[in-house]
């Protein structure tokens, strides 16, 4: 009798940040308004990561993230399983199905997205079909 071993699947997508600069504004404008009170200063808004504060505008320049598509759950054994593969520098799960990695600017997004298909069917199944 053959046991049917279904394969998982994760489908990566580079992500694409959301957020955007502002338009720009009339330079002569905005100088005038600052220049009153001895500032020209901009502000923009941060996020803040482990590697300190970054602008929300260029978070996916610092960063490099994957957004990952699971035709399983992801579970808690599945979280920590990813977390502790190499290359894999952030993790936050949205949903059952659906995840976002940061890979180190030092790894192959490649090899660390096929090492974490292929864990996750060793640890479901014991076999290596990532």
């Amino acid at each position: 009798m053959k046991i049917n071993k279904k394969k998982h699947r994760v489908i990566w997508e580079k992500f694409e940040n959301p957020y955007q600069p502002p338009e720009e504004e009339d330079e002569e404008e905005y100088v005038d308004s600052y220049e009153k009170e001895g500032q020209v200063q901009q502000m923009h808004p941060v996020v803040l990561t482990p590697q300190g504060p970054v602008g929300i505008y260029n978070l996916s320049d610092v960063m490099n993230f994957w957004i990952g598509y699971t035709d399983f759950i992801i579970t808690k054994p599945i979280i920590k399983l990813i977390d502790k593969t190499s290359g894999v520098e952030s993790l936050e799960v949205f949903t059952p199905y659906r995840m976002r990695i940061s890979i180190g600017k030092l790894f192959k997004p490649n090899v660390v997205m096929s090492s974490i298909g292929e864990s996750i069917n060793k640890s479901l199944y014991g076999s290596k079909n990532g």
